[in-house]
């Protein structure tokens, strides 16, 4: 780690360093951000009058770094909604990062107390409720207005005293899910990983707009001839909604549109 010396200008080959803004669009943040985690220590650079630089290399490694442990994270959250469902072999799991070998288990049993520091302080018992991060870990996602949008429409239910306000949003410290709700939603396939439309759609080399129309023409079909929908909807029942599939919808959906 570089201080953030003056004096270590000097040693820089200044075709390998770029400013603050240049960081910020490596990493899609902002250049306070960037700033921000300069102070604390977690991007190597120096400062000089004309403000802080960085080798362009350890921005981009940053940046690996960062992603490594987003997927870590959203690993674990993952893990602690299968175990709670009674699903526990993806906890058996391990994972490559910094260099080493972390158990998904052991990393399990450090989230658990981590999470209760949280949403204790709110009156709730944690075994009650999920947070949002952790159901969108579950569902493949990260857009967490979906998790709003399914509030609104009552396919999920919020935690006692966190009423909505406007299109799902909620009021209160933390927006926390049943977890009875969530199970209802899950329903049959709690013990099913999911794959999104644009996970369906790298995978047959479709746009994403291509599979949601398909899925949406197919379930129509397959509606009028009682036969049970390929996926499940994410958001309401627009036409060109993204949808949710197991590993046995894509199968079928390579079936029958011819993609293997």
């Amino acid at each position: 780690m570089w201080t953030n010396d003056i004096s270590q200008v000097e040693l820089l080959d200044p075709d390998q360093m770029i400013g603050t803004g240049e960081a910020a669009r490596i990493l899609g943040i902002n250049s306070r951000t960037v700033r921000r985690q300069f102070d604390a220590g977690k991007i190597p650079g120096v400062k000089t009058q004309a403000g802080i630089l960085f080798r362009r290399m350890d921005v981009l490694c940053h940046r690996e770094h960062s992603r490594d442990r987003a997927k870590f994270d959203g690993i674990i959250k993952t893990a602690y909604v299968f175990d709670e469902f009674g699903y526990l072999d993806f906890a058996n799991y391990s994972w490559t990062m910094d260099g080493g070998i972390r158990d998904i288990k052991s990393a399990l049993e450090a989230y658990r107390p981590e999470r209760a520091r949280i949403i204790n302080p709110l009156g709730v018992k944690p075994a009650d409720v999920f947070m949002v991060e952790e159901i969108l870990a579950r569902l493949n996602l990260s857009d967490s207005h979906v998790v709003y949008n399914m509030l609104s429409d009552g396919v999920l239910q919020p935690q006692d005293g966190y009423k909505k306000v406007g299109r799902g949003r909620c009021k209160g410290q933390r927006l926390l899910v049943t977890k009875k709700s969530f199970a209802d939603y899950l329903g049959e396939d709690a013990p099913e990983r999911f794959y999104t439309s644009r996970d369906l759609a790298e995978e047959s080399g479709k746009p994403v707009r291509y599979v949601n129309k398909r899925v949406w023409a197919l379930n129509e079909q397959r509606n009028g001839n009682g036969i049970h929908p390929l996926g499940r909807k994410i958001n309401g029942n627009r036409r060109n909604s993204g949808y949710l599939f197991t590993l046995g919808d894509i199968c079928e959906f390579r079936e029958i549109c011819g993609f293997y």
